[in-house]
């Protein structure tokens, strides 16, 4: 089946929607997605919709016949998730715009499904990183998924996250663990790197959090939450992942997807070892 067959497949099956703006029939998409795209439509909508619960659609999708350029949006409807995306191909990046999930349904790991699909995606049809903007209720997620705060980002975040660390040094000061955690923190807080992020985002040890922090997360007055996610709560900063096999930021999120990729590293051990153990 061609290009045009497939696009026209999809949206008569309801798993896809053309963005009513883009103004070109169903052949001109397919000849654009010929000249730019390498995986077919149909293998696009399967890797942006894996494991996703049914129906999923590729919503508002939109293609540049010059540029190659295109957004689309992943959208499930029970519960309902979404995941809105652009690829800039001469740049071949992948900028991520938003991704939502209904409240009931947080902590169920469809945001999880939605990543690993775009990761997947995004290897697929060649993008070398993602770039992406960390909202108030993203700052720690991303951080999390292994993207770091850009280089001109990073003396702002900074200076944010020490004085959001202040507001909570009096808490930190009523233990030795936590006098420690401080002082660990402050440590991070002073290395030149982006990277300074994923570590804080770890930290694991529990305090109260101020009101702005509370109301972000839903809790109530008396519920503890780990620190880094205190800090890095309420922070906006844009970030950037690197989609290299061997780049610290990817195995960060390969690992925490629990997503299975070969390394140069993981290759090379391998082969030592089969080298050591061959008769």
């Amino acid at each position: 089946m061609d290009s045009a067959a497939e696009i026209t497949q999809l949206k008569a099956e309801g798993k896809l929607t053309i963005s009513p703006y883009l103004g070109m029939s169903d052949v001109e998409i397919a000849q654009a997605w010929d000249r730019r795209m390498d995986v077919s439509p149909a293998e696009f909508y399967r890797l942006n919709t894996h494991a996703l619960p049914q129906p999923a659609i590729l919503h508002d999708f939109t293609i540049d016949a010059c540029t190659g350029d295109m957004g689309v949006t992943v959208r499930t409807q029970a519960p309902y998730a979404s995941m809105a995306w652009s690829y800039h191909r001469e740049e071949c990046m992948v900028a991520l715009a938003d991704v939502e999930v209904e409240a009931s349904h947080q902590g169920m790991g469809i945001a999880k499904k939605l990543m690993a699909n775009l990761l997947n995606t995004a290897e697929a049809i060649g993008a070398q990183s993602m770039d992406l903007y960390a909202n108030e209720k993203g700052g720690y997620a991303w951080a999390k998924f292994g993207f770091k705060p850009m280089e001109s980002w990073v003396d702002n975040l900074r200076v944010e996250l020490r004085y959001r660390l202040r507001q909570y040094r009096t808490e930190l000061n009523k233990t030795a663990e936590g006098r420690e955690v401080f002082a660990n923190v402050e440590k991070l807080l002073s290395l030149p790197v982006a990277e300074m992020v994923w570590p804080i985002s770890d930290i694991v040890y529990k305090v109260k959090p101020n009101e702005e922090t509370a109301a972000l997360l839903k809790l109530s007055e008396q519920e503890m939450a780990p620190l880094g996610k205190c800090l890095l709560m309420g922070c906006r900063w844009f970030g950037e992942l690197e989609l290299s096999p061997d780049a610290p930021g990817y195995r960060r999120l390969t690992g925490y997807l629990q997503l299975g990729r070969d390394t140069q590293v993981d290759k090379a051990l391998r082969a030592e070892s089969e080298i050591s153990h061959a008769p």
